[in-house]
């Protein structure tokens, strides 16, 4: 039976900061991958109500893309604000040198309304950010999870660009 893929080691090398595990890919094209690794069953609390949509993965999405980049060079950030359902966080990534946002959940705000009017209706609260960090070294449980489907869909990808069969 063979291992997990989070029972080898993440990190192989250098690669100028991008993604030492994902080398060949954009931060943008990581962040993808790790939106399209969500699912249902990884919300908690009163998200858990949320099917098909990116509401209430912003965490483990920001932890798991956190864990695939160089974690050396990208820093937490969090939002604190009031919607319709009570008390919200939204959690995305800054690289420490160059600002760059990296926010695998960013699109849950299109056509969103805050009430808040220091806020822009339909971008992420950014302008409220503050700097965080995971509750965890090593990836949650459901951090795992997320990153175990990400580098499943890499190596798939890679196996058939190179013209590999299924083993």
């Amino acid at each position: 039976m063979s291992s997990s893929i989070l029972e080898r080691p993440l990190f192989q090398g250098e690669n100028g900061g991008a993604s030492p595990t994902l080398p060949l890919l954009s931060v943008e094209e990581i962040r993808q991958l790790v939106q399209k690794a969500l699912s249902p069953e990884l919300l908690k609390g009163r998200w858990k109500t949320e099917q098909g949509t990116l509401d209430g993965h912003c965490y483990v999405a920001s932890e798991a893309l956190w864990h695939l980049l160089d974690k050396t060079l990208w820093q937490p950030h969090y939002a604190l604000y009031m919607d319709a359902g009570g008390r919200a966080t939204h959690w995305w990534l800054v690289h420490k040198d160059t600002l760059e946002i990296a926010d695998p959940t960013k699109e849950q705000y299109d056509g969103y309304k805050f009430n808040d009017p220091y806020l822009e209706d339909g971008v992420p609260p950014y302008k409220i950010a503050r700097i965080g960090n995971f509750l965890t070294k090593e990836p949650s449980k459901r951090a795992k999870i997320v990153i175990d489907r990400v580098l499943f869909s890499y190596q798939l990808v890679w196996k058939l660009s190179l013209g590999e069969d299924n083993e």
